[in-house]
């Protein structure tokens, strides 16, 4: 009897040994499934959080393009005549350079650029480094004012010549002092947002 009951349970053994494979092939499919499943949700999350931060810079740069844009079609017809040079300029151009002075000119003047941006990236990076927080957050608002009370306000004031010079009527003369205070307002307005 002892030997039977032993077939016996060996008999069943082997039956329950050859049923559990084949349900934990099917088990480990189904995990495995899960897996790649949440594989898949953590890129698609990655996806969209990435396309968000593209998207969140793209649309003021857009924004920002369309402006320059409008800016200077605005200001073509006014400025058509005036020469523009930059203040960044260690040399400008002459007619009567030839063309080794003007590369020369053109080496020097990009040189210049060059190593200023450099040198103010170097400080900006140091100050941060050092953790100088405080005049960092001045620096910044000091360049974010004066680029749009100084650069801000010969834009508006070259579309205010302009528009008085063609008597368009869609902007009444001003004074000196509002136009101060305006782009003084401008200026603080778009350091504070």
């Amino acid at each position: 009897d002892g030997g039977v009951s032993d077939a016996g349970s060996s008999g069943c053994d082997d039956e329950a040994r050859l049923l559990p494979p084949s349900e934990t092939v099917h088990v480990d499919v189904e995990q495995e499934l899960r897996e790649v499943t949440e594989e898949d949700e953590e890129i698609a999350e990655e996806l969209a959080y990435t396309a968000a931060h593209v998207t969140s810079v793209l649309k003021p740069v857009a924004v920002t393009m369309a402006l320059v844009v409008w800016a200077v079609k605005a200001t073509e017809q006014q400025l058509k005549d005036v020469p523009m040079q930059s203040p960044y300029l260690v040399y400008t151009e002459d007619d009567s350079d030839d063309t080794t002075t003007l590369i020369w000119k053109s080496i020097v003047n990009s040189v210049v650029i060059v190593m200023g941006v450099l040198g103010f990236t170097v400080v900006f990076f140091m100050l941060y480094k050092h953790r100088c927080n405080l005049i960092l957050y001045a620096w910044l608002v000091m360049s974010v004012s004066l680029l749009l009370g100084f650069s801000g306000g010969a834009l508006f004031y070259t579309l205010i010549i302009g528009a008085y010079d063609q008597g368009d009527g869609w902007f009444p003369a001003i004074d000196v002092y509002s136009f101060i205070f305006i782009q003084y307002n401008f200026a603080v307005t778009g350091v504070c947002v």
